[in-house]
């Protein structure tokens, strides 16, 4: 080989050196910068507690519901039930204590 054709490699593998560090630097410039910036924080609506009250538990769920009534943005007591001839069946009995006590202070902390 001819010093000339030697010259013209060592040149390309000169510029194709240069050419791959500064393509590949900056990509890895790019990823640095991306890897190390600060996360977004997506902007979250707070939390929306409820509570459901059965029937069956109607003195201790009251209890606890009350001890918590700040916690909550609403509080579901359910205990209607279907009969077997299709009619409605108020098992919780809700006109007694202690859901009208119950209702009241939830009512009142909105």
């Amino acid at each position: 080989m001819n010093k000339q054709k030697i010259s013209r490699i060592i040149l390309k593998i000169f510029f194709g050196f240069i050419f791959a560090l500064i393509f590949f630097g900056a990509g890895a410039k790019a990823s640095y910068a991306a890897a190390t910036a600060a996360p977004k924080t997506p902007s979250l609506a707070p939390l929306e507690i409820s509570g459901w009250i059965p029937y069956w538990r109607k003195a201790t769920g009251t209890a606890e519901a009350l001890d918590h009534l700040g916690t909550f943005k609403e509080i579901n007591p359910f205990g209607y039930t279907m009969k077997t001839d299709g009619t409605i069946f108020d098992a919780m009995k809700i006109d007694e204590e202690p859901w009208p006590s119950l209702i009241e202070k939830a009512r009142a902390k909105k």
